[in-house]
This record gives C-alpha cells, structure tokens and sequence, in this order.
C-alpha cells in the first residue's frame, strides 16, 4: 500500500504542486502534475484561487470530475495503488491546501477534499 507519510512522497507533491503553481498563477488555470512512487500515485494541483467557492470553479465539471479522472489513470484499488491528490490553492498573497487520499485497502479511510465539492456533489456521492 502506497503512504503519505514517506520523504520521498511529500517531496514528490511538494515539487508537482509548485510546478503546477507556476503555471497556474501565470495563466490564471488549474495545472497538474502526476508521479507514480511505487504503489502510491501522487498528484499535485495547483489553482490560483484560495475561497472554496472560487476554486471549485477551476473543475471543469466539478472536483469529483476531476477526481475519477485521477481514478481512472491511477488505477486505484485496482493493483494496489493508492491516490494522492495534494491542491494548493493561492492567488499570489494568500494559500491554502487541500487533500485527497484514496487507500488501494478499502478497509482503510479515505480523505476527501470536499470543500472543493459543492453541496450537491457531497450528496451524490453519498458525503
């Protein structure tokens, strides 16, 4: 099972969600970036944004979207895999971080960013 909790998987989020962050801030969209580290698929988001509100609007289609799109690349579950998707939100001044870990065990809990969600998103998928 794929860990959060590892050098090697913080530093791969750090760098993927400052890479993202680069981007995003210089043209204003949502970037990402993703690494596989053994059984844990890690993702980094950055958006240039910091309310919920206003970062859930840099989805197309909404973060669970976005969401089974990271799903359906990582494999998660299927092979052992586990995801992680660390979004850092700024707009240059301020920052906020959000996560999402979904365990290959399904024994274990998962952490989702539902903040990100909006309140129909929650109720969908049963949150």
């Amino acid at each position: 099972m794929g860990s959060l909790l590892t050098f090697e998987a913080v530093a791969l989020a750090a760098t993927a969600m400052t890479e993202a962050l680069r981007g995003g801030l210089a043209d204003g969209t949502h970037r990402w970036q993703f690494q596989r580290q053994g059984s844990l698929f890690i993702a980094g988001s950055a958006l240039p944004a910091v309310e919920p509100a206003t970062a859930r609007s840099f989805f197309d289609g909404g973060y669970p979207r976005f969401l089974q799109e990271l799903i359906d690349r990582s494999g998660v579950g299927t092979d052992g895999t586990s995801l992680a998707n660390s979004i850092l939100c700024s707009d240059g001044r301020r920052a906020a971080v959000h996560l999402t870990f979904l365990p290959a065990d399904r024994n274990e809990t998962p952490i989702v960013a539902q903040d990100l969600m909006t309140a129909t998103e929650r109720l969908n998928l049963g949150i």
